[in-house]
């Protein structure tokens, strides 16, 4: 379960104080969350919640506006540093309407790597730059 008391120690991915606002509209509000490495989480809620803009934001696709985004103990962004999305170390796959319906999941993971084909594919095992999933 993700810890709620996060700090910037250990594995995985932690979130600080998290807040962002597009325009007058508070999206995010004092959020904090911590995701040990190889720990599946879900993100649920209605609708317009916040839950893309979290992940926009972990991902580096939306500039912080307030918080700490760590990753492995490394700050990603903070109200000083903001570390470009290409040297994140970090993937978004967007919801089904994003992918293409003819591939499959991994192949749709592929196309979008900017390493290309993930080694030893086999069986729903692969090997991706040098990391297993």
């Amino acid at each position: 379960m993700a810890d709620v008391n996060a700090t910037t120690q250990g594995d995985g991915i932690v979130v600080e104080n998290l807040s962002h606002s597009f325009g007058a509209n508070r999206v995010l509000e004092d959020i904090s969350l911590s995701i040990r490495t190889r720990e599946i989480v879900t993100l649920l809620g209605p609708s317009g919640c916040g839950k893309t803009t979290t992940l926009r934001l972990i991902a580096g696709l939306e500039p912080l506006q307030q918080g700490r985004i760590s990753l492995d103990g490394r700050v990603l962004a903070d109200g000083d540093l903001n570390v470009p999305p290409e040297e994140r170390s970090v993937s978004l796959l967007f919801q089904d309407f994003a992918l293409f319906p003819h591939l499959t999941a991994i192949d749709n993971v592929i196309f979008g790597s900017a390493t290309g084909r993930p080694r030893n594919v086999t069986r729903g095992r692969f090997t991706f730059s040098g990391r297993s999933a």
